[in-house]
């Protein structure tokens, strides 16, 4: 009798936090499609988000937060992402008030392709023309932190 008292209860352990699982996924994707709904929506860029701001919304912890994006993926238009690819890291921008990171890798990207291939920028310069030209600052480490997750090699070998 006891190990029948006992499977019934690691039975509606294991059901309650099956439960509790489905929820929290329930709740940080909802979160994330409304914090990201311009994007999925028009095809605009990320806004800013983190872990943190679904923790703070979901009042779930960060740490739950955290395990659930981890290794979880979505289908979008027929293609499949990684939960983790819809945060973004928020940079100041005079213009815009906070920018994410992948519009910062976009536009170095832009900034990249159009350089004069003999006389390519520095991660400096870089960091330089963000400043000018969008109002956008960020240190010449994280433009060289953004570069080589774009797998764009430095200057020096970018050089003709």
């Amino acid at each position: 009798m006891d190990y029948i008292r006992k499977a019934r209860r690691d039975f509606t352990d294991l059901a309650s936090a099956l439960a509790y699982r489905h929820h929290s996924i329930e709740q940080v994707v909802a979160c994330l499609m409304d914090r990201q709904k311009d994007y999925f929506l028009h095809h605009r860029s990320l806004r800013p988000l983190r872990q943190k701001d679904i923790a703070a919304d979901t009042q779930l912890s960060t740490a739950t937060v955290s395990r659930v994006c981890r290794h979880r993926y979505v289908l979008f238009e027929g293609r499949i992402y990684p939960l983790q690819s819809f945060l973004a890291t928020a940079y100041p921008s005079d213009t815009e008030g906070s920018v994410s990171d992948k519009v910062i890798m976009e536009k170095i990207a832009a900034l990249i392709a159009s350089e004069d291939k003999s006389h390519p920028y520095s991660d400096q310069d870089l960091s330089e023309c963000l400043a000018l030209s969008d109002r956008i600052s960020v240190a010449r480490r994280t433009v060289t932190k953004l570069r080589q997750k774009l797998n764009i090699p430095n200057s020096r070998i970018r050089r003709l």
